[in-house]
């Protein structure tokens, strides 16, 4: 609650004291006032002057019994008291209302008095110790700059910048040096000036190249390895290094020779013209000027080629043991396939010997088909059922024997030719 809606209600409860007082206090004049009037009232001649008006001849013959004709006028006397004093406070209250709330601004009037004296009074006023309760104050809208706060401990302090979690002093203020009882976390450090560090350093993260400090340290590198690299250095250093590059291996992305390059990433450079290599693998693009050697038995040389051999004899040479077949040309426009040593050659489809080249010239063929037409050879006459013109000569010829024998079909056969 603010120091407004606190002086509505101090306002509030001093307007309905004075409402409260100002009835009081015209009851209290009301009822002086008709006790005086009344006290000096004299109804006995009032009455007897009514009573002479009219009821002269009744009243003269009646006896008045004065004591209770007075208790009688107490009584309606007291009734017209108590009318009258109803009806004058009744107006009385009436109009201080309607002077209260119409013609008189009570609120703002005692607002304003209020106010002035709360003011003057809360400007003077000395505060014992511990009298404002903490839930007293409006902390929300309560402001306390930092030219009010002097000496002490400050707890839980957040700010739009500072959040304090520790639980014991971590940082001291000196004119002269920040004292840091801990380590320090931050995204980045800008040192302006000079810096010294006791203790190991480590740096997880890189140097730039381009930056002073790392430049410094790689020519002071280069310029003490250079001054400690003399004869015995190499001495004491060259057999380990070179044991090393046996053991591991030597890993290198650019290696020249005389200035130019050999190796570039995994790329031979055509400078090489002489090598040894036992093993290559998957060659996408082979080009060879020379003699060329393939897995022991594919040689290749100037307009030779020979499988199982280094040394063939044709265009084409292919051993398989004491067996050698050749291609190549016999003469202009002439192809030549076969064996240039004595050796048969069979010519084969489905592992049958089909043809026969014996070494003497002769060829031997178990059954030959002209266009149409089959011919074979039988010792006697055949009896199989054989497609009609089936030719089947005489194996066994002999004097009054048929050349040989035709198929007419359907397993008949028909001689031809008789032998003289």
């Amino acid at each position: 609650m603010d120091i407004s809606q606190q002086v509505d209600s101090i306002v509030e409860g001093l307007v309905r004291g004075i409402e409260a007082r100002l009835e009081n206090r015209v009851e209290s004049v009301i009822t002086k006032f008709l006790d005086t009037q009344l006290e000096n009232y004299d109804y006995e001649n009032k009455i007897n002057w009514l009573a002479s008006l009219k009821l002269d001849s009744i009243i003269s013959g009646i006896e008045i019994n004065k004591s209770g004709v007075e208790r009688r006028l107490d009584d309606v006397t007291n009734v017209v008291i108590e009318n009258i004093q109803a009806d004058c406070l009744r107006m009385a209250r009436e109009h201080v209302s309607k002077k209260l709330y119409n013609d008189i601004d009570v609120h703002q009037l005692v607002r304003s008095l209020v106010s002035e004296e709360l003011q003057k009074y809360l400007t003077t006023f000395a505060f014992p110790d511990n009298s404002i309760p903490g839930r007293a104050v409006a902390t929300n809208s309560l402001l306390v700059t930092g030219d009010n706060i002097r000496g002490g401990v400050i707890k839980e302090f957040n700010s739009s910048g500072i959040q304090d979690m520790s639980s014991q002093v971590q940082m001291t203020l000196l004119d002269t040096a920040v004292v840091i009882e801990n380590q320090i976390v931050a995204l980045a450090l800008t040192v302006k000036g000079s810096t010294l560090l006791e203790g190991d350093v480590v740096i997880n993260g890189t140097i730039p190249p381009e930056s002073h400090f790392y430049k410094g340290v790689i020519e002071n590198a280069v310029a003490g390895v250079k001054e400690s690299m003399d004869s015995a250095f190499f001495g004491d250093y060259s057999t380990v290094i070179f044991d090393k590059i046996k053991e591991e291996g030597l890993d290198l992305n650019r290696i020249t020779l005389n200035g130019s390059e050999v190796i570039i990433g995994n790329k031979l450079n055509y400078t090489i013209t002489d090598t040894n290599i036992q093993r290559v693998g998957r060659v996408l693009d082979l080009q060879t000027v020379g003699e060329s050697y393939l897995s022991e038995s594919l040689y290749v040389g100037k307009n030779r080629v020979g499988i199982n051999t280094i040394s063939p004899g044709h265009s084409l040479s292919i051993w398989d043991q004491e067996i050698e077949i050749g291609f190549g040309k016999q003469k202009k426009d002439v192809a030549w396939l076969g064996t240039s040593r004595n050796q048969n050659l069979v010519l084969s489809s489905n592992n049958n010997d089909n043809i026969i080249l014996n070494t003497d010239g002769t060829v031997a063929v178990k059954s030959i088909t002209v266009n149409n037409v089959t011919i074979t050879s039988s010792q006697g006459t055949p009896t199989a059922d054989l497609p009609r013109g089936t030719v089947s000569f005489n194996e066994t010829p002999t004097a009054g024997q048929p050349v040989g024998w035709i198929s007419l079909g359907n397993g008949s056969w028909s001689r031809f030719g008789t032998i003289d």
